[in-house]
Protein backbone atom coordinates (compact mmCIF):
# COMPACT_ATOMS: atom_id res chain seq x y z
CA UNK A 1 0.00 0.00 0.00
CA UNK A 2 1.32 3.20 -1.07
CA UNK A 3 2.12 6.25 1.57
CA UNK A 4 1.02 10.17 0.57
CA UNK A 5 5.02 10.38 0.22
CA UNK A 6 5.75 7.34 -2.09
CA UNK A 7 2.45 8.35 -4.04
CA UNK A 8 4.03 11.60 -4.63
CA UNK A 9 7.70 10.40 -5.43
CA UNK A 10 5.93 7.67 -8.30
CA UNK A 11 5.00 10.68 -10.16
CA UNK A 12 9.02 11.10 -11.18
CA UNK A 13 9.98 7.55 -11.63
CA UNK A 14 9.89 5.57 -14.85
CA UNK A 15 9.37 2.05 -15.36
CA UNK A 16 12.82 1.86 -17.32
CA UNK A 17 14.33 4.13 -14.62
CA UNK A 18 17.43 2.78 -12.43
CA UNK A 19 17.06 4.08 -9.39
CA UNK A 20 19.99 4.63 -6.94
CA UNK A 21 18.17 5.18 -3.18
CA UNK A 22 20.35 6.80 -0.58
CA UNK A 23 20.68 6.09 3.30
CA UNK A 24 17.50 3.73 2.52
CA UNK A 25 17.16 2.52 5.92
CA UNK A 26 14.62 -0.27 6.25
CA UNK A 27 13.15 1.32 2.57
CA UNK A 28 9.50 1.72 3.82
CA UNK A 29 8.96 4.01 0.80
CA UNK A 30 11.33 2.74 -1.67
CA UNK A 31 9.88 -1.11 -1.60
CA UNK A 32 6.96 -0.10 -3.39
CA UNK A 33 8.94 2.64 -5.63
CA UNK A 34 11.34 -0.31 -6.57
CA UNK A 35 8.55 -2.49 -8.21
CA UNK A 36 8.05 0.89 -10.19
CA UNK A 37 11.56 1.02 -11.81
CA UNK A 38 13.93 -1.39 -13.39
CA UNK A 39 16.15 -1.90 -11.04
CA UNK A 40 17.18 -0.10 -7.39
CA UNK A 41 20.28 -0.18 -5.43
CA UNK A 42 20.34 1.02 -1.77
CA UNK A 43 22.84 2.34 0.12
CA UNK A 44 22.76 2.84 4.09
CA UNK A 45 25.66 3.02 6.64
CA UNK A 46 23.98 1.41 9.12
CA UNK A 47 24.05 -2.27 8.35
CA UNK A 48 21.55 -3.81 10.49
CA UNK A 49 18.70 -2.61 8.54
CA UNK A 50 19.78 -3.93 5.25
CA UNK A 51 18.88 -7.60 5.61
CA UNK A 52 15.17 -6.02 6.09
CA UNK A 53 15.28 -4.78 2.46
CA UNK A 54 13.04 -6.54 -0.22
CA UNK A 55 14.58 -9.13 -3.15
CA UNK A 56 14.13 -6.02 -6.06
CA UNK A 57 16.36 -3.87 -3.82
CA UNK A 58 20.11 -4.49 -4.40
CA UNK A 59 21.55 -3.12 -0.62
CA UNK A 60 25.20 -1.43 -0.48
CA UNK A 61 26.61 -1.03 3.08
CA UNK A 62 28.30 2.16 2.50
CA UNK A 63 28.66 5.73 3.44
CA UNK A 64 26.31 8.30 1.08
CA UNK A 65 29.03 10.50 1.37
CA UNK A 66 32.09 8.43 0.28
CA UNK A 67 29.68 7.52 -3.38
CA UNK A 68 31.36 8.96 -5.89
CA UNK A 69 34.09 6.78 -4.87
CA UNK A 70 32.72 3.68 -5.95
CA UNK A 71 30.50 4.55 -8.57
CA UNK A 72 30.96 6.48 -11.70
CA UNK A 73 29.17 9.65 -12.39
CA UNK A 74 25.43 9.27 -14.07
CA UNK A 75 25.35 5.87 -12.93
CA UNK A 76 21.55 6.14 -12.68
CA UNK A 77 18.76 7.88 -13.90
CA UNK A 78 17.06 9.03 -10.88
CA UNK A 79 19.30 9.42 -7.28
CA UNK A 80 16.80 9.53 -4.30
CA UNK A 81 17.18 10.82 -0.76
CA UNK A 82 14.22 10.76 1.02
CA UNK A 83 14.61 11.39 4.92
CA UNK A 84 17.96 11.67 4.80
CA UNK A 85 19.90 15.04 4.44
CA UNK A 86 18.43 15.95 8.04
CA UNK A 87 20.95 13.55 9.21
CA UNK A 88 23.90 15.34 8.25
CA UNK A 89 25.06 18.39 9.44
CA UNK A 90 25.14 21.71 6.80
CA UNK A 91 28.44 20.68 5.12
CA UNK A 92 27.98 17.15 4.75
CA UNK A 93 24.64 17.77 3.54
CA UNK A 94 26.27 20.40 0.76
CA UNK A 95 28.10 17.26 0.18
CA UNK A 96 25.54 14.77 -0.30
CA UNK A 97 23.47 17.32 -2.80
CA UNK A 98 26.70 17.76 -5.02
CA UNK A 99 27.39 13.54 -5.24
CA UNK A 100 23.98 12.98 -6.00
CA UNK A 101 23.98 15.64 -9.07
CA UNK A 102 26.86 13.78 -10.12
CA UNK A 103 25.65 10.26 -10.04
CA UNK A 104 22.01 11.49 -12.12
CA UNK A 105 21.34 11.13 -15.14
CA UNK A 106 17.80 12.27 -15.22
CA UNK A 107 17.06 13.53 -11.85
CA UNK A 108 18.00 13.95 -8.24
CA UNK A 109 14.94 13.81 -5.52
CA UNK A 110 14.99 15.04 -2.00
CA UNK A 111 12.44 14.62 0.65
CA UNK A 112 13.27 15.85 3.97
CA UNK A 113 11.03 17.54 6.78
CA UNK A 114 9.50 21.47 7.23
CA UNK A 115 10.69 21.01 11.03
CA UNK A 116 13.34 20.14 12.94
CA UNK A 117 13.24 17.73 15.51
CA UNK A 118 16.07 15.88 17.10
CA UNK A 119 14.64 12.67 16.22
CA UNK A 120 16.21 10.66 19.89
CA UNK A 121 13.08 9.01 19.79
CA UNK A 122 13.79 6.95 16.68
CA UNK A 123 16.74 5.56 17.87
CA UNK A 124 16.25 2.58 18.93
CA UNK A 125 12.95 2.21 16.00
CA UNK A 126 12.99 -1.44 14.80
CA UNK A 127 14.59 -2.60 17.11
CA UNK A 128 18.12 -1.31 16.55
CA UNK A 129 20.50 0.84 18.44
CA UNK A 130 21.01 3.58 15.41
CA UNK A 131 23.22 6.79 15.90
CA UNK A 132 22.62 7.45 12.40
CA UNK A 133 18.89 8.09 13.40
CA UNK A 134 19.53 11.86 14.89
CA UNK A 135 18.71 15.19 12.84
CA UNK A 136 21.45 17.29 12.61
CA UNK A 137 19.89 19.98 10.37
CA UNK A 138 16.83 21.89 8.95
CA UNK A 139 16.51 22.35 5.19
CA UNK A 140 14.62 25.13 3.62
CA UNK A 141 12.95 25.23 0.66
CA UNK A 142 15.06 28.24 -0.35
CA UNK A 143 18.03 26.47 0.18
CA UNK A 144 17.14 23.64 -2.28
CA UNK A 145 15.94 26.56 -5.09
CA UNK A 146 19.09 28.23 -4.61
CA UNK A 147 20.85 25.43 -6.07
CA UNK A 148 18.28 24.96 -8.89
CA UNK A 149 15.88 23.08 -6.99
CA UNK A 150 11.87 22.89 -7.79
CA UNK A 151 9.71 22.41 -5.27
CA UNK A 152 7.32 19.65 -4.74
CA UNK A 153 4.88 20.60 -1.65
CA UNK A 154 2.30 17.33 -2.32
CA UNK A 155 3.73 16.18 0.74
CA UNK A 156 3.07 19.23 3.29
CA UNK A 157 3.10 20.14 5.91
CA UNK A 158 5.52 17.59 7.21
CA UNK A 159 7.91 17.94 4.47
CA UNK A 160 9.13 18.73 0.94
CA UNK A 161 9.96 17.23 -1.63
CA UNK A 162 12.85 18.99 -3.85
CA UNK A 163 13.56 18.08 -7.63
CA UNK A 164 16.33 18.24 -9.80
CA UNK A 165 16.14 17.27 -13.67
CA UNK A 166 19.66 16.47 -14.49
CA UNK A 167 20.70 18.02 -18.31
Amino acid sequence: MATGLTNCILRYIKKEDVVLALGIGIAQAEDLISENCRFMIGVDIFRDYLHLIKDKIFPINFDVLKLDKIFVDKCADVVLALDLIEHLEKPDGFKLIEIAEKLARRMVIFYTPCEFKDNKEHINIWGFKNEYQLHKSLWTQEEFTKLGYEIDDCYKPEGFIAIKKIK
